[in-house]
C-alpha cells in the first residue's frame, strides 16, 4: 500500500477549490456588470440608418426607435406595428451609460429615466431633445437605452410586455435590458446662409407631394390624426420637391386633439416669416392657392414665429402649411436704377 505525504493532499485541495473560483468569476469583469471593453464595443447606430427594431419579450417585433438630428434638437420616435400600442416610454441619452439610473449591480431603472411618458394608448410617441440639454454637439457619441411598456388587445385578451430598442445587453445575465451608442451627425444640416435678397415660398414638408395630388406647384400636404404631437421640416425654394435644390428654414410643429389644430411656425436664426397660410380639413388639399387655404397671418414686420390654433374635427385631418421667408442676417439689394431713355 502507497501513503502520501498529508502536504501533498493539502496542496492538490487548495488547487481544486482555488480553480472553483475562478470558474464562479472571482476575477476579471464581474458576472452582472459588462466590462469597461465591451461597453466601448457596443454597436452604434448609423445615422444614414437610424431605425432600430423596438423588440417585446426579447424577441417580438413590435415596431421601431427612430433617431434624427439636427443643429438644434435630438428627435426619437417610438413607433408600434402590428395592433400594439404604446403604454409607457422611457428613455435615458446621456455621455455615458454609467450616468443611467440602475441598481448596484447594473440593471437599469427606466421610471427614473429622464425623459418618460406614461398613460399612453398610441403607436407613435416622439422625444424632441435640445442638444443644449445634453451637453453634445455635432460629432459626439452619446448613449442610448429606449424602453417601453406595450400591449396588444385581441378579443377579450390583452398581451402585455416589456420592450428595449435593439442594441447591446446593458447586463451579462439577468436583465436583457439593451443600449446603443449613437452619433450625433448633423454637420450638414446646418442651415445655409440667408438667402438675399427676396423672399422664398416654403412649405412643411408632408407625407404627400402636391404633385401626387394632381398640382403642378410644389409642396407637401401632412396627414395628421387626433392625438398627434409631432413637427415637420420647414424648406423654402425647394422646387420639384428637391429639398437638396431647398433651403432649410425652420419646423412646423402641431398638436391635435380631435376638435383644434395647434400649429407653430418657427424659423432659425437669420430668417424670418412674411406671411404663411395653412389649410386644415378633412377632405385632401382641394387648391394649391396658399390665399385659399382657410387661414392667414401676415405680420408687418418678419417674425420667427407664429401661432395658428384651427378648429376642426377629421379623421384623419389634411393639413398644408405654406410660408414665405425672407432672410433676416442681410441687407436687401438696392433695386437697379431704371434705365435711362433717350428723348
Amino acid at each position: 500500500m502507497v501513503t502520501y505525504p498529508k502536504s501533498l493532499f493539502t496542496a492538490l485541495w487548495l488547487f481544486l477549490f482555488s480553480a472553483l473560483l475562478a470558474s464562479c468569476g472571482g476575477g476579471g469583469s464581474s458576472s452582472s456588470g459588462l466590462s469597461a471593453e465591451a461597453r466601448s464595443a457596443a454597436s452604434k447606430i448609423d445615422p444614414s440608418e437610424p431605425c432600430r427594431t423596438l423588440f417585446a419579450g426579447q424577441t417580438i417585433d413590435v415596431g421601431t426607435v427612430c433617431l434624427e438630428t439636427d443643429v438644434h434638437f435630438l428627435y426619437i420616435t417610438y413607433e408600434t406595428t402590428g395592433g400594439w400600442l404604446l403604454n409607457e416610454v422611457h428613455l435615458f441619452v446621456g455621455e455615458s451609460l454609467d450616468d443611467m439610473p440602475q441598481t448596484n449591480n447594473g440593471n437599469p431603472i427606466p421610471g427614473q429615466f429622464p425623459y418618460t411618458a406614461e398613460d399612453l394608448d398610441t403607436d407613435s410617441f416622439q422625444f424632441k431633445i435640445p442638444l443644449d440639454d445634453l451637453t453634445a454637439e455635432c460629432g459626439d457619441l452619446v448613449a442610448l437605452a429606449a424602453h417601453a411598456a406595450v400591449s396588444k388587445t385581441d378579443g377579450d385578451t390583452t398581451q402585455e410586455e416589456t420592450a428595449w430598442a435593439d442594441g447591446d445587453r446593458i447586463i451579462e445575465r439577468g436583465n436583457w435590458a439593451t443600449w446603443s451608442e449613437y452619433l450625433i451627425d448633423c454637420e450638414d444640416d446646418d442651415p445655409p446662409p440667408p438667402v438675399c435678397p427676396g423672399a422664398e415660398t416654403a412649405y412643411g414638408v408632408g407625407d404627400k407631394t402636391f404633385e401626387e395630388l394632381g398640382f403642378g406647384n410644389w409642396g407637401w400636404q401632412i396627414t395628421v390624426l387626433p392625438g398627434d404631437d409631432s413637427s415637420v421640416d420647414l424648406y423654402a425654394g425647394a422646387g420639384q420637391h428637391d429639398l437638396s435644390k431647398g433651403t432649410h428654414v425652420g419646423t412646423v410643429s402641431y398638436t391635435y386633439d380631435g376638435s383644434f389644430l395647434h400649429l407653430t411656425y418657427e424659423t432659425f436664426e437669420g430668417f424670418g416669416l412674411l406671411e404663411a397660410h395653412v389649410y386644415a380639413g378633412a377632405e385632401e388639399l382641394p387648391t394649391n392657392a396658399p390665399g385659399l387655404f382657410g387661414n392667414t397671418q401676415e405680420p408687418l414686420e418678419p417674425t420667427s414665429m407664429l401661432n395658428f390654433t384651427i378648429p376642426v374635427e377629421a379623421d384623419p385631418l389634411y393639413v398644408a402649411a405654406h410660408a414665405v421667408v425672407v432672410g433676416t442676417d442681410c441687407e436687401p439689394e438696392e433695386d437697379p436704377p431704371a434705365e435711362e431713355t433717350e428723348q
